[in-house]
């Protein structure tokens, strides 16, 4: 699995540039962590990319907010994978969506001290 806009944000910004932003974000809102979304898919309709979400929100919660910005039909399913710390290539995980965004952060966080999510869809039930 390739994360297009992971390379795209990391072409944009080299990893010091990250860093220091990921840092002012952490400093500025210690309450909330620094997201990058990103879809493999054209059918993913993000407006924007970069989040900063409060920590004790519960997953769950965060993909209902993306799914309504993303204006997503009823009938595909939203799935969510997370890098892992030891590389950006696209070794990805499930997690329990009724974690919080801290726990999985602390998990999951890049070196960079962002948190990368990958978004997906699938017809979970049938096409219409």
């Amino acid at each position: 699995m390739t994360n297009e806009f992971i390379t795209f944000f990391q072409k944009k910004y080299n990893f010091d540039e990250r860093l220091n932003l990921a840092d002012n974000i952490l400093l500025k809102y210690p309450d909330r962590v620094p997201i990058i979304i990103s879809s493999e898919s054209d059918c993913i309709n993000i407006d924007k990319n970069k989040y900063v979400v409060p920590k004790f929100l519960i997953f769950h919660e965060f993909m209902n907010i993306l799914r309504k910005r993303m204006k997503i039909d009823s009938y595909k399913g939203l799935f969510f994978f997370f890098c892992s710390k030891s590389n950006y290539k696209g070794n990805s995980i499930l997690v329990p969506m009724n974690d919080n965004i801290i726990d999985i952060y602390n998990k999951y966080k890049a070196r960079d001290k962002f948190l990368y999510i990958l978004c997906s869809l699938e017809n979970v039930f049938g096409t219409i």
